[in-house]
């Protein structure tokens, strides 16, 4: 915006930094609310021994409906 401000006009200038506070503001917002998921999680891994063996161990994530 710096660089181009001495070619927009005020009224370019300043719909650009309305539309960067509107931009702020919601990033803000989607920082500082929790968001509450219910997303399930499947560990699988091989164990020998009693014991977990490294690096065969797996994560995945499904949502509700099954992705």
């Amino acid at each position: 915006m710096k660089q181009n401000e001495t070619k927009t006009s005020a009224a370019q200038l300043q719909a650009v930094k309305e539309e960067i506070e509107i931009w702020k503001h919601d990033f803000a917002e989607y920082i500082s609310t929790p968001q509450y998921c219910f997303d399930r999680l499947k560990l699988t891994g091989e164990v020998s021994n009693g014991s977990i063996i490294p690096g065969s161990v797996y994560i995945y994530r499904e949502d509700p409906l099954g992705d």
